[in-house]
């Protein structure tokens, strides 16, 4: 669960709304005036959450992400573009003291097979990093199971962090990242391109999977 946040939501305009509907309204009811007020700021606000895990800052970090072979079979291309785009994200957003790219990270994979055998401390070790962050896709779909033509994009992943200089192999920091696009039920083929969903699909993944590991402001009216 996300801890205490920040709220950063600009009242003034509101507050002159508010002035101005009290000397029109006279004896009207307050509340029911400062309800949709009260509403309005926060919807036109914004809410700034630390980071659930701060061990990237001024260490060096790897992202590896892990899927079995039949998610890899299905969506050949999911493994390379969420490594390359968490380790992007990441190196812009973090302190950190240098990081692995993506690409040598699949590279790595690629010739190296057994690699899912190994133990977290010695993938560390063969990446050089103190921070190993491993995103292992439990489940990723982008239709209703059995029909094709209705969109109802799913994906959930296991964030885990290692660090290297404790000499264990179990995580320092473990979260359960779910998301879903579309956001309503029975959009079709025909209403939105098969391109859109899986973008907006692996951007939420991406999204939520780094926001845990820097702070970060969002509307409040996030839909994710």
């Amino acid at each position: 669960m996300r801890r205490s946040v920040q709220k950063t939501v600009r009242l003034l305009s509101a507050l002159s709304v508010c002035a101005g509907a009290l000397l029109v309204s006279g004896g009207c009811n307050i509340i029911g005036i400062l309800g949709p007020i009260s509403r309005a700021a926060h919807e036109a606000g914004s809410t700034t959450y630390p980071a659930e895990y701060d061990g990237l800052t001024g260490k060096t970090f790897a992202v590896v992400v892990q899927a079995d072979t039949v998610l890899r079979m299905n969506q050949p291309n999911l493994v390379s573009v969420l490594t390359n785009a968490a380790t992007r994200t990441l190196a812009t957003n973090v302190l950190h003291a240098g990081y692995v790219p993506g690409a040598r990270v699949l590279e790595f994979q690629f010739s190296t097979p057994r690699w899912s055998t190994w133990e977290p401390l010695r993938l560390a070790d063969e990446l050089t990093v103190d921070r190993l962050i491993v995103i292992d896709l439990v489940e990723y779909r982008t239709h209703e199971a059995g029909n094709a033509q209705i969109w109802d994009g799913r994906a959930v992943v296991r964030v885990e962090v290692y660090e290297s200089e404790y000499e264990s192999n179990e995580p320092a920091f473990v979260s359960e990242i779910r998301v879903k696009y579309p956001d309503g039920t029975g959009f079709s083929r025909q209403e939105i391109p098969g391109r859109q969903v899986e973008a907006n699909l692996q951007q939420r993944l991406i999204d939520r999977c780094c926001w845990l590991m820097y702070e970060h402001t969002l509307p409040n009216t996030q839909e994710y």
